[in-house]
């Protein structure tokens, strides 16, 4: 333990060395003596002695009182006054430096001992207490800044609600300034309306029993007789030994004005979602539904309860749940979009649904599912199926004359080979039969000169060497011929027939080429025709045969493209080119051709239905939606283009295959690598 450290001030030295004896053995550490004042103030100033041993009477020009006072004004250091006077006018200046103790001189050493230790024990005390004071000062000092700067409005009342206290957002939030608030009662003040009354009296007496309370809402009176929304919160506290209330109001009205827009929004939005014609479904991320409105149940005659029992696969055709769970994962990356499928309804039947999908992500970007609006497009679908077929037919019969012609060159070199083959049959029957005169003749052994003559002259006038020539070349056409009409109606029948209602595997390279026969005459006179298909593609699931109307509609507009430049007074042929090939997940085909190219003032609009830049009566403008229509949403694929004027256009067609032909194709290829 370190020693106590005393400065002893004394003018006559035999003291002051007996004193410093006496200390040093009881344990002290004596810093110094001082004889003078000035010399002990400065010593005091150097050395920091925990105590000073101080005589009144010094010589010099400072007493001892006037030393203590300088010694403390330079430091606070415990006094203890060594001296043999002890006048009531001496010891009552003395006492005004508010010393230690006080020691007779000659000091006994017990006296002297107990006086130090207690000087020594107190003053650490009083620093104690004043270090402590100084926290507990510094303490208020920061709540009172809290309190005051705190952006709620704090307040402090006692037990019947008299207001104590409150800061300066207090003060903004009544409109009131402290001197106006301070002393007055809750209910004087009129803050509050006649009916908040008893439920602030509630919470006072809830105080009065120590309970916190809060939070509660009020509609506070302001001083301009405005209003604001407050959530208060009190807490009884004690302060001074008296129980009192810290209130906590907290400025709600933007939150509640917030609260109402987003409540009536709630509210227009479940008006909108409960009588719209859409129907809207939510479903999570594992494709269990969590909500429908009324439409939805309408459409698939469904009560709202039944629905949230099921999931999306309950109520989806098996065969096209592939379709949306792909669909699913692209909403899992953010990506919304609309695509069609066909749903089960309660009683068996189907629905052609049109599925505007939108992903749901939590605050941490979470996926939480999606929400559709779907559209009961069965009727629509239905009316296009009538309408694709009636432009199919249309196509048809615009190319009637020219696979009539098609048709009609072969069969007139067939008919006309047939008839040779008639007259030549009869002829050689006629040879035939005059042969069996000559051979009975010979056999009777009466064969003449005259009838091998005969044959002789038959066998010339028909000229056999040159039947043996032309019989085979006739019989090679006539087949060729019946094989070219034959190519001719099956790839008609092909492209014709309806097909089937359900969807099918085909092969798109198949059917182009079935297109292109069926077109032939369309563009022979005004093209030539270009194919580099892959012949790696996999097959793709549709409708075959809307896939060639999408072809035909697309040769079609390139021949009128490269007939339209023609007219310009170009008489070189064009050039249609069809190419296929694999474009990351899907098959693309691109259809070119070497016409006008498309204007730029509407190519925003060749997509519309029943937009057409041919004149009247040669184009209904619906060609190039309905290939749109069929590629977007039987193949839930994409159609683009690019063109130059003058120089030509291209169609790109994307048909995206399903995750399992995707699978298999990437196998393909590794096998092939």
């Amino acid at each position: 333990m370190a020693k106590s450290r005393i400065q002893i001030v004394e003018d006559e030295i035999i003291l002051a060395k007996e004193m410093q004896y006496q200390l040093e053995s009881m344990g002290y550490e004596v810093v110094g003596i001082a004889p003078t004042g000035n010399d002990a103030v400065r010593m005091a100033k150097k050395f920091k002695p925990d105590l000073v041993l101080l005589d009144i009477r010094l010589k010099g020009d400072m007493n001892g009182i006037e030393t203590a006072r300088a010694i403390n004004r330079e430091r606070r250091t415990p006094v203890i006054f060594n001296t043999a006077y002890s006048d009531a006018h001496t010891l009552a200046e003395a006492k005004e430096t508010e010393p230690y103790g006080f020691i007779p001189k000659p000091a006994d050493p017990r006296i002297l001992k107990t006086t130090i230790e207690m000087a020594i024990k107190r003053f650490e005390v009083e620093q104690q207490l004043m270090a402590n004071e100084e926290k507990i000062r510094e303490s208020e000092e920061r709540l009172s800044i809290l309190f005051e700067y705190a952006p709620d409005a704090y307040y402090i009342n006692d037990m019947m609600g008299t207001l104590l206290d409150g800061n300066h957002a207090a003060e903004k939030l009544t409109g009131y300034q402290k001197d106006e608030l301070v002393g007055k009662n809750f209910f004087q003040l009129n803050l509050l309306s006649l009916d908040q009354v008893p439920k602030a009296a509630k919470l006072l007496a809830r105080n009065k029993l120590k309970k916190s309370t809060g939070p509660d809402e009020f509609r506070l009176m302001r001083k301009d007789n405005s209003t604001v929304d407050v959530e208060i919160r009190t807490y009884p506290i004690k302060i001074r030994n008296q129980m009192v209330v810290l209130g906590i109001a907290r400025d709600i009205t933007e939150r509640k004005k917030a609260e109402n827009e987003l409540k009536s929004s709630e509210e227009r939005y479940r008006t909108l979602a409960e009588t719209m014609m859409a129907g809207i479904v939510i479903a999570d991320e594992n494709e269990n539904i969590t909500f429908v409105n009324p439409a939805t149940c309408r459409m698939l005659q469904y009560k709202k309860a039944e629905l949230l029992k099921l999931n999306m696969a309950d109520i989806t055709v098996p065969e096209e749940f592939n379709k949306m769970r792909n669909s699913t994962g692209r909403r899992k990356k953010g990506i919304n979009e609309q695509y069609e499928v066909k749903l089960k309804k309660m009683d068996g039947r189907f629905l052609d649904g049109l599925i505007s999908a939108s992903p749901l992500f939590d605050h941490e970007g979470r996926y939480e599912g999606s929400l559709g609006v779907l559209l009961d497009v069965t009727e629509m679908r239905s009316l296009e199926r009538q309408l694709n077929q009636t432009q199919k037919l249309e196509s048809i019969g615009r190319l009637a004359a020219g696979i009539a012609h098609e048709i009609n060159t072969p069969t007139q070199y067939v008919g006309d080979n047939i008839r040779f083959l008639q007259d030549t049959f009869r002829d050689l029957m006629t040879l035939q039969g005059k042969y069996d005169f000559v051979i009975r003749d010979l056999k009777a052994e009466r064969l003449t000169s005259t009838s091998l003559n005969e044959l002789e002259e038959l066998k010339q006038k028909l000229d056999m060497d040159f039947l043996q020539d032309e019989i085979p070349q006739a019989i090679d056409q006539s087949l060729e011929g019946l094989d070219r009409v034959s190519k001719i109606v099956r790839a008609m029948k092909e492209f014709s027939h309806p097909g089937e209602e359900e969807t099918q595997d085909f092969d798109i390279n198949k059917a182009i080429q079935t297109t292109i026969t069926v077109t032939r005459n369309e563009w022979k006179y005004t093209a030539d025709l270009e194919t580099e298909l892959d012949p790696n593609l996999p097959l793709v699931h549709g409708h075959p045969d809307e896939f060639n109307q999408v072809i035909l509609n697309l040769i079609t507009n390139a021949v009128h493209a490269i007939s339209s430049k023609h007219n310009d007074g170009l008489k070189v042929k064009g050039l249609i080119r069809i190419l296929t090939k694999m474009r990351d997940d899907g098959v693309e085909i691109e259809i070119s051709d070497t016409g006008t190219g498309i204007p730029e003032d509407v190519q925003d609009h060749i997509f519309d239905p029943f937009y057409t830049t041919k004149p009247v009566g040669q184009g209904t403008g619906q060609g190039l939606a309905i290939c749109r229509n069929i590629v977007v949403q039987k193949f839930n694929g994409s159609i683009s283009f690019d063109t130059k004027q003058a120089e030509g256009t291209r169609f790109f067609i994307y048909l995206p295959l399903a995750e399992q032909q995707v699978q298999e194709q990437k196998k393909l290829c590794e096998a092939v690598e």
